[in-house]
């Protein structure tokens, strides 16, 4: 047999030694450590979390039973959720090897966007950050951000009337900023291609 198994215990529904040995979180249980399960009971999948796969070994856990997802996403409770790149929750439910998740309520990009996250696929977890020195990240209603504003690059920034200043340190002055910004270029657009 191999990890994963005990060899000790007998499985009386499959007339065989050895019960596979299934993680904790993967048992609607919540055992404290790994317990063994006949072949039986998992096929019929009796005590198994759908949100698991009992033929998958956890080499980290020294069971079966990992969470089942694809790529950037992990179910929860039936329910495919982002996996976010570590460091990015800051309250994780649980730590998978590509990220972690949240069983709650997903981050909303208002609450990413205060710590300079913005939530876009970055490899195989969600999140990238941002320096909030040098971005602003404005959101509307959506998940994504509406408009990212390189702040230092604004800075040299010219209006049709002068200099825009300095960098701005509120969010109102990156406001004003940008819209000035948007101004000017709507207005050049306008001029070169609505002749």
């Amino acid at each position: 047999m191999g990890a994963g198994f005990d060899t000790g215990m007998w499985d009386a529904g499959s007339n065989c030694w050895g019960m596979k040995l299934v993680c904790p979180d993967a048992l609607t249980a919540s055992p404290r450590d790994p317990q063994p399960v006949a072949k039986t009971v998992l096929m019929a999948g009796t005590g198994i979390n759908a949100d698991f796969d009992t033929d998958t070994f956890s080499s980290a856990d020294g069971c079966y039973g990992t969470r089942r997802g694809s790529g950037a996403y992990a179910m929860v409770n039936g329910v495919q959720v982002k996996v976010w790149c570590h460091g990015i929750l800051m309250n994780p439910t649980e730590t998978l090897s590509n990220g972690e998740i949240t069983s709650g309520a997903q981050p909303t990009c208002a609450q990413l966007a205060a710590d300079g996250i913005v939530a876009i696929q970055n490899g195989n977890c969600f999140g990238k950050k941002y320096s909030t020195n040098d971005y602003f990240i404005e959101c509307g209603a959506g998940e994504l951000p509406t408009r990212i504003v390189q702040i230092r690059g604004a800075s040299n920034f010219v209006t049709g009337t002068g200099s825009a200043g300095g960098v701005p340190v509120t969010q109102s002055a990156a406001n004003s900023m940008f819209d000035a910004m948007i101004s000017t270029s709507t207005g050049r657009r306008n001029a070169s291609f609505n002749q």
